[in-house]
């Protein structure tokens, strides 16, 4: 496992998805995660549209005992959505999951983080075919003008377009699921005021495979 130190006090972390890629990522997440909470924290994904653990936003949950360590109600298990805008700190810190091929991503925001979500693909000719596909087509104009080379009008969408929508949505703790325009001007611009002010960066990974991309926003 590779680890990095970005900024805003988000940890990034990466390497090989292999034999299983869900098994590689808990394993990344729980040693990072370790160092700031010990033990008594545990993993918990679940779809809120249809109840299932096998996708949807992936939160920290904090058992009782360190619950009422750091002064949280101590009568249960705590989890604390990513999707959920707070006005003061979250208790926990917020994660990320992404993966492309073989190659798995995980980022952790620090407590005081109230969005976060990275997003991970490589920058090749069946991926830029694949975006171009899903943002450029007539059907979404709104959004694919906002996208593209900036400053030349016209342009495909790339795939750091891509990354960065993919990384809002998980910020705010939905899928894209074709709504492109209500993340556009966010991802164009690196922070925008209709998704929330979310700050949008991408981040090189040393050693990862020639063409990765990883974007990440946060608030």
């Amino acid at each position: 496992m590779h680890t990095l130190h970005a900024p805003h006090g988000i940890t990034i972390a990466w390497g090989k998805a292999l034999p299983d890629r869900r098994q590689a990522s808990r394993r990344m997440l729980r040693s990072l995660l370790r160092s700031q909470l010990g033990e008594g924290f545990e993993l918990i994904q679940q779809c809120p549209a249809c109840g299932s653990a096998a996708h949807g936003p992936l939160r920290v949950g904090l058992n009782a005992a360190a619950s009422a360590a750091g002064d949280m109600s101590a009568s249960g298990a705590v989890a604390v959505p990513r999707s959920v805008p707070r006005a003061v700190p979250c208790p926990v810190p917020l994660v990320s999951v992404s993966y492309a091929g073989s190659l798995v991503v995980v980022g952790v925001a620090p407590a005081g983080a109230s969005a976060f979500g990275i997003d991970v693909e490589v920058d090749s000719p069946a991926t830029r075919a694949a975006v171009t596909e899903a943002l450029g087509g007539s059907g979404e104009r709104g959004a694919s003008s906002r996208l593209g080379t900036p400053g030349v009008p016209g342009s495909l969408p790339q795939v750091r377009d891509w990354t960065r929508l993919e990384a809002i949505a998980k910020a705010h703790g939905r899928g894209l699921r074709g709504d492109w325009a209500a993340y556009a001007a966010s991802a164009g611009t690196g922070t925008g005021t209709g998704t929330g002010a979310l700050e949008c960066f991408e981040l090189a990974l040393p050693g990862a495979p020639a063409g990765i991309i990883l974007s990440i926003a946060h608030k």
